[in-house]
């Protein structure tokens, strides 16, 4: 596994493949996990989130996907599901795109750790890709099995590609592609029920959008 002092860029190239990765964050979780450390626990969809994920379904159809890959955990995999059988294409999961595992911080109220724990949680946002006095995942783990996942797809068929999954998935995703240090990946905002779309063109990554809840195909090069 390769390491970066967290001020180091990590970039994962592309191959000018063309594909088109439609990045898509679950729908919003039950009330009594929000504002929570969840991470990879399996946690229930609300009843808002469900109608989110009938809806994205739709959208992602639209769009014609080739293939539909899915975290194995039930908030994306609902996302998953509906949009391959909408697709008409099978649905593929992939436990390389859980979310990140928090150990100690699991299940824990978010604003619990800042009054708890605050020096963690510092070293957490200052340094998120060695970060590990929690017992969890680093970004650079993280972002390891995400990146099997994504050369897998960039050596296999299909052109427009949707991955059902996570927060943080995506955001090491995009950092990745894009060479981002890993503190500034927070800046990239991914709203529940919200995508991104990142395409593999000849000069490199390109973050086409990103926290749409309406994906559209992928512009092309500006000019």
């Amino acid at each position: 596994m390769s390491q970066a002092p967290a001020s180091i860029p990590f970039l994962h190239p592309g191959i000018g493949s063309g594909k088109s990765l439609y990045l898509v964050r679950h729908a919003e979780v039950r009330e009594d996990y929000q504002g929570r450390a969840y991470g990879n626990l399996d946690v229930p969809l609300s009843e808002e989130g469900e109608r989110e994920s009938e809806a994205m379904a739709e959208r992602l159809a639209a769009l014609g996907p080739d293939r539909v890959l899915s975290s194995p955990l039930a908030r994306a995999r609902h996302l998953g599901e509906r949009a391959a059988e909408r697709a008409g294409v099978p649905l593929e999961l992939e436990a390389d795109l859980t979310e990140i595992h928090r150990g100690s911080w699991q299940g824990r109220r978010v604003s619990e750790l800042s009054l708890e724990v605050p020096e963690q949680v510092e070293r957490f946002y200052a340094d998120p890709w060695t970060f590990k006095d929690h017992g969890g995942e680093c970004d650079a783990e993280l972002s390891e099995r995400v990146f099997r996942v994504v050369d897998r797809i960039l050596d296999g068929p299909g052109e427009r590609i949707v991955l059902a999954t996570h927060y943080n998935v995506i955001r090491v995703l995009v950092a990745g592609a894009l060479g981002l240090p890993a503190p500034t990946s927070f800046a990239l905002r991914i709203d529940p029920a919200r995508s991104a779309l990142v395409v593999d063109r000849d000069d490199g990554w390109h973050l086409a959008f990103s926290n749409l809840d309406r994906p559209r195909p992928d512009p092309g090069p500006s000019h």
